[in-house]
């Protein structure tokens, strides 16, 4: 029992009151009592001034008697308002002799010392033991010091004298002293300077046998609790790069305050003792001193020209990352890096935070390029002839032909664009026109809309879909792409080549001639009668298309895929196949089809991703199947599929061999295991496959956490979602400096590492446009034309029904209403209002009684229209029978349901109190 922190009042709880406790409690205070066993008892004091060590051994001696116990210590500390003289602690430490000999006999029987033995030196503040030197004095010199630093406030040190007399410091205690000094950095804020003087313990070993121990790290989860005696519970966590471990201690609420000023976020170093908390089931240190440390110093990128990060991850890629994405884009602000790209798997919920970072960026003068993108879940589902195919469709569908033709306004200049199959889609023919002609086209743009689409290959779709994401014209209902299932062989052709081939009349090649759409249709014609199934509903399954529910029967593989978006297109592309994945393809994750990305394939730059990419699965195969020979695995590459793979790909990625280490161990005799150096070999095989088919090498680091030491944060959550193997090798994910990834790719020689981390990342970033908005500005309501009236009439129709008499409402009344609804209207705010009214009037009709408070209490409009009960009219009373209104002017009434009762002057019905007269501002 505790009755009170002041040590006075609480000794008087064990024992009767003596002259003796005003002596010792004047400015002490209790922080603690432990009860190691039935006949052992510590009471742990803090003290403005050193204590009598003759007065504290008295009273140790009274409680052990008056209970009955073996062992009895006050272990005594000086607080921080502690302001005793050198003077003061140097007689401290020689009336500390006895009683320290005392309690160090008390606990081990083989300690034999006299006052003779243990001394202290004032002019060199030190203990002297004196002793042989043996093992055992030194096991006695060690237990000392442990003593001293758990049970008293000497701040000294303990040299042992040898029997011979001489006055030599043993080599331990020059050790201290060096550690004192290496440790000796940064400001002591709370408690006794032990902290310096000792060797610091990884955060991760600390346990209760160790007693005491110095952890440094960084300070997070900062508390205070205030107990009812008016004393503070600090408590916080201590992050080192091993683990973290709980701190606590007891101040006053003004110490508690200024320690949470001084640590939060903060780098400390802590010495306490180890206790373990038993409602925590967890082993936690007892603060006896606090030192700041300097912030921790951070991976700098000195590099000259510096390397951009194509792929990496944020906390948003789920059970993998642990990087927030507005801190990616600002450890690349600090690296000095042009740009940085947000890849997650399969998600883009990152976008906002990472923009705004890139923004705060720019503020600070670090402006930074964010480039948005994703790692996707890629999935072949075979050769597809329709796109946008509805479930049932009729047999008899009209058709058009869309030939090569659409139509744009860029920089408010007309031009009509010619698609040239074979060639890339930045790639165009352009032809002015007069407006009678544009206006023609406009027209069959519009005819469209609706109708089935006949197109020569995907490139024409692409083509429509880029110029109607420009003029936001209606999209086609279903899309045709037959030549290449038909006539596999024109895999690139022209127009005319198409039509000759098909034995239709000759393609005329004068731009804007009717028979453009004529020959299409004819080649549309003979493809058609070459089908042998003629129904819609069957085509795709005809071409080959392997559908959602067979892929989930063959439990189809998928492949990562990077996707990086351009521009504007680029984004809204990359946004409709996450949309579509998540939605339509999900099976255990968001599956993008190979029909589907080449669909929406444009403005996006694609890389082949990681070794969970098709090019690197294929390339894998090749190297293991000849027996990982280099030679052999690269005279394979053409003969392979991998460069018609390629074609897909705007990039190719090689990573740090850290990366794939789990390559190098396998028990699947199917699997060998890959060397060391195995592992550069495949990288320099994707090179030469780049090399085949023109693509540039892009050197990404994958990274999955800012910095090294973060990897076991990491290997928890992989844990949880994979369990944990003794052979399991992790991958060093951590966010890479140019030298650092320069020094992984050494072995490629150093023009080739340069090209491959610096020169090719920062070409791909540039093609990226600069500024890109993960979403425009401004809000964006739901689009209902008619909400404005419809709320409008809702509203007047209640308060007529509520406040109307003789078909006219109080004036006091008309006025609120019709300043609140120009607000709400003119503000494009009356879809949101007519919205929650229909949800909640739903709702209660269904018998789920729901109302709203918050930002629309002040809205009368909200409160007739039934989003809200609250009434922001003043107060006011309202007759149920005749709707007699009656404001009441007494200020002294903030709400209506304080009025007292009062009948309709008109009809006696006992009214309504109502309102709470909140301003609508």
């Amino acid at each position: 029992r505790m009755a009170s922190n002041d040590l006075g009042l609480f000794l008087a709880d064990f024992v009767a009151p003596t002259h003796m406790a005003a002596d010792i409690a004047a400015d002490s205070v209790v922080q603690s009592i432990k009860v190691e066993s039935s006949s052992s008892l510590t009471i742990e004091i803090s003290s403005t001034s050193y204590p009598d060590p003759s007065l504290l051994t008295s009273f140790e001696q009274l409680i052990a008697r008056e209970y009955n116990l073996n062992k009895v210590i006050i272990s005594h500390e000086l607080g921080s308002a502690a302001t005793d003289s050198k003077t003061a602690h140097a007689s401290y430490c020689k009336k500390l002799i006895p009683w320290m000999l005392s309690h160090l006999q008390q606990a081990d029987k083989t300690i034999n010392l006299s006052a003779e033995d243990l001394s202290y030196d004032s002019s060199k503040n030190v203990f002297i033991l004196k002793g042989e030197d043996t093992a055992k004095t030194r096991e006695i010199a060690e237990y000392i010091r442990e003593f001293l630093n758990e049970n008293t406030a000497a701040v000294c040190e303990l040299d042992i004298d040898t029997s011979s007399g001489a006055s030599k410091t043993n080599k331990t205690s020059t050790a201290k002293k060096e550690t004192r000094k290496k440790h000796e950095t940064g400001k002591l804020i709370w408690g006794n300077d032990w902290s310096q003087r000792f060797k610091d313990t990884a955060a991760e070993n600390i346990s209760v046998e160790i007693k005491t121990a110095n952890v440094s790290g960084d300070v997070s989860f900062f508390e205070i609790f205030m107990n009812r005696n008016g004393s503070a519970r600090v408590s916080f966590a201590l992050t080192d790069d091993t683990s973290s471990v709980r701190v606590m201690l007891f101040c006053d609420e003004r110490t508690a305050l200024r320690l949470q000023a001084n640590l939060k976020g903060a780098r400390a170093r802590v010495r306490g003792t180890t206790q373990f908390n038993h409602f925590r089931n967890e082993c936690e240190l007892k603060a006896s001193g606090i030192r700041l440390l300097p912030p921790r110093e951070r991976r700098r990128d000195d590099a000259g020209e510096k390397r951009v990060e194509l792929h990496i991850h944020s906390m948003m890629s789920e059970d993998d990352a642990l990087i927030d994405s507005g801190d990616i884009v600002r450890q690349a602000a600090y690296f000095g890096h042009s740009a940085v790209a947000i890849t997650d798997h399969g998600v883009v919920q990152g976008f906002p935070a990472a923009f705004e970072a890139s923004e705060e960026m720019a503020r600070a003068g670090k402006p930074i390029k964010l480039i948005l993108g994703m790692e996707g879940y890629l999935v072949n589902d075979g050769q597809i002839l329709c796109y946008g195919l509805p479930e049932e469709v009729e047999e008899d569908v009209d058709s058009l032909a869309g030939g090569l033709m659409a139509l744009s306004v860029v920089e408010d200049e007309d031009r009509l664009i010619i698609r040239t199959a074979g060639r890339e889609i930045s790639e165009y023919s352009i032809v002015k026109d007069d407006p009678e002609r544009i206006s023609k086209l406009y027209k069959l743009a519009a005819s469209i809309d609706g109708c089935p689409l006949l197109l020569d290959r995907i490139e024409s779709i692409r083509v429509l879909r880029r110029e109607g994401f420009k003029v936001e014209a209606g999209a086609p209902r279903v899309k045709f792409f037959m030549p290449y299932m038909l006539v596999p062989e024109l895999k690139t052709f022209s127009e005319k080549h198409f039509a000759n081939e098909v034995f239709v009349s000759e393609f005329r090649e004068n731009v804007g001639s009717t028979d453009d759409l004529q020959a299409n249709l004819d080649a549309f014609t003979a493809l058609w009668q070459c089908l042998p199934e003629r129904k819609l509903s069957s085509l795709n399954q005809m071409a080959g298309e392997i559908n959602f529910q067979q892929r989930r029967q063959r439990k189809f593989r998928h492949n990562h895929i990077i996707l990086l978006a351009k521009n504007p297109l680029g984004l809204y592309n990359l946004y409709r196949l996450v949309s579509q994945s998540l939605t339509e393809q999900f099976y255990f994750k968001p599956r993008i089809t190979l029909s589907m990305l080449d669909f929406f394939r444009d403005d996006l730059i694609v890389g082949s991703a990681c070794v969970s990419g098709e090019i690197f699965e294929g390339l894998l195969h090749i190297f293991r199947s000849k027996g990982q020979s280099y030679e052999k695995s690269k005279a394979a590459l053409s003969e392979s599929d991998l460069p018609e793979r390629c074609r897909r790909y705007d990039y190719l990625e090689i990573m740090p061999k850290s990366n794939n280490l789990f390559l190098t161990k396998s028990d699947n005799p199917l699997y060998p295991p890959i060397s060391h150096e195995g592992l550069e070999t495949l990288n320099r095989l994707i090179i030469d496959l780049a090399e085949i088919v023109s693509l540039p090498v892009c050197a990404t680091g994958d990274a999955h956490y800012l910095e090294p030491e973060d990897d076991v944060f990491r290997q928890i959550i992989t844990a949880k979602k994979f369990g944990v193997s003794e052979n399991e090798i992790n991958p060093a994910l951590y966010f890479r400096t140019t030298e650092e990834m320069l020094e992984e790719f050494a072995y490629l020689g150093r023009d080739k590492a340069y090209e491959v981390v610096v020169e090719n990342p920062a070409k791909i970033a540039a093609l990226a446009e600069d500024g890109l908005r993960p979403f425009p500005r401004g809000s964006f309501p739901p689009q209902i034309e008619s909400a404005p009236e419809m709320l409008r009439k809702k509203t007047y129709d209640r308060a007529h029904s509520k406040y109307g008499r003789d078909g006219k409402l109080p004036e006091q009344i008309e006025q609120r209403i019709n300043r609140e609804l120009d607000a709400i209207i003119g503000n494009g705010f009356s879809v949101m209002y007519y919205i929650s009214a229909e949800v909640v009037e739903q709702s209660n009709k269904d018998g789920y009684i729901v109302g709203s408070r918050g930002s629309v209490g002040s809205s009368f409009v909200a409160t007739l229209v039934g989003i809200t009960e609250v009434n922001p009219l003043r107060p006011h009373y309202l007759c149920p029978k005749c709707n007699y209104y009656q404001p009441v002017e007494d200020v002294s009434y903030g709400s209506g349901y304080d009025l007292p009762p009062r009948n309709c002057p008109e009809c006696e019905t006992n009214m309504r109190r109502d309102g709470h007269n909140i301003p609508f501002e």
